[in-house]
């Protein structure tokens, strides 16, 4: 089959590497210079890293190079990924820069037009751009006043470059993961930066005690072990009576 992929993700990639090799052939499109979706250069804002160990995030017939930190920034997954495409030879079937317009059944079939505005025909089409390929800004009062005098607002894939916040006011909202990261990475920099969220949650530290990788807790049965079970036995009952204390520091 002659099949279109719309995004060129981790989604995209691994579904163009599954195809081929059964002996389909594929077309690629994504409108970034480059492959990665979310850690694509032209969306990745600093500081970005990602929140599982490098091993829980690799592919599994692809691990990660050695030398990558444990938790790998954001260049270094785009790096990783261009070189999946490499390996598997998805490279050849991209087309960079590149948005889809129009995808239109035609019978049995689809025809999918791009900027060129050449229409193509397939057997099939895989949507596989994200559900975070838009960012989303709502609007509020005051923010044309805002604009007015020189103020910006940004989605986070939006702010890549952390020097157009040098010695600005900055005010980050949220409190997800993207925000504690964006927000670290601006300090470092912006003449002041605030942090507004509706509701403070718990962040699971990378290194419990300064010291124990989160992973050897919480991605094991111990992880299973801190929530509490319909029936208590054995270290279970000890983390949820005597060793709550240790429990909830976790």
């Amino acid at each position: 089959m002659h099949v279109a992929i719309i995004g060129a993700g981790l989604a995209g990639l691994t579904t163009a590497k599954v195809l081929l090799q059964a002996g389909h052939d594929v077309a690629v499109f994504d409108k970034t210079p480059d492959v990665g979706g979310v850690w694509s250069r032209t969306r990745r804002y600093p500081g970005l890293t990602t929140q599982s160990p490098k091993a829980q995030y690799s592919f599994s017939d692809f691990p990660m190079p050695k030398d990558f930190p444990e938790w790998p920034g954001g260049a270094q997954i785009q790096q990783y990924l261009a070189a999946y495409a490499d390996v598997y030879e998805v490279t050849p079937h991209l087309r960079l820069e590149t948005t889809v317009e129009s995808v239109v059944p035609d019978g049995a079939r689809w025809v999918v037009t791009t900027d060129s505005g050449v229409p193509e025909t397939f057997d099939r089409v895989v949507v596989a751009n994200g559900v975070f390929c838009e960012p989303a800004v709502p609007d509020f009062p005051g923010r044309a006043e805002f604009e007015a005098a020189g103020g910006r607002v940004l989605a986070g894939s939006e702010f890549t470059d952390v020097e157009e916040a040098r010695g600005k006011h900055a005010l980050v909202v949220g409190y997800g993961k993207s925000a504690c990261d964006v927000t670290v990475a601006i300090s470092e920099v912006a003449g002041t930066t605030d942090v507004i969220a509706r509701q403070l949650l718990w962040k699971v530290p990378r290194r419990i005690a300064g010291f124990v990788n989160f992973k050897m807790l919480l991605l094991t049965r111990m992880g299973e072990a801190l929530f509490r079970y319909r029936w208590l036995r054995g270290f279970e009952k000890f983390l949820h009576g005597p060793g709550n204390r240790l429990r909830a520091s976790c």
